[in-house]
């Protein structure tokens, strides 16, 4: 099994486009929003639009990523690092939100 780093089939590349994606955005709210401009959560999730709606979008991605890169490595056989990668931040990013709303704190 040959394993390389840059995915070759369509898929395997949204994924990783997709995973790139998600890091953006989720810096950008890390520095910009909560760090510059001092926004911060409330009790709920929508208290504070301006950090939910981007960690929501955030969310998205992850999905979108775990599902675009699962159809890839099964249907295509892509066997590309970033492809795995965007599959396991995907899996661990659902795991953690069902979790928040099976038992939340």
């Amino acid at each position: 099994m040959i394993v390389e780093i840059l995915p070759r089939t369509k898929l395997g590349k949204w994924s990783s486009a997709l995973l790139a994606a998600y890091f953006l955005i989720f810096i950008f709210t890390n520095l910009v929003i909560v760090g510059l401009f001092h926004q911060e959560g409330g009790e709920t999730f929508t208290d504070n639009l301006y950090v939910s709606i981007p960690m929501l979008s955030v969310f998205v991605l992850a999905v979108a990523a775990l599902v675009t890169g699962g159809l890839s490595v099964f249907r295509y056989k892509e066997r590309a690092l970033l492809v795995y990668a965007s599959i396991a931040l995907g899996l661990t990013i659902t795991i953690f939100m069902i979790g928040e709303l099976i038992a939340p704190h």
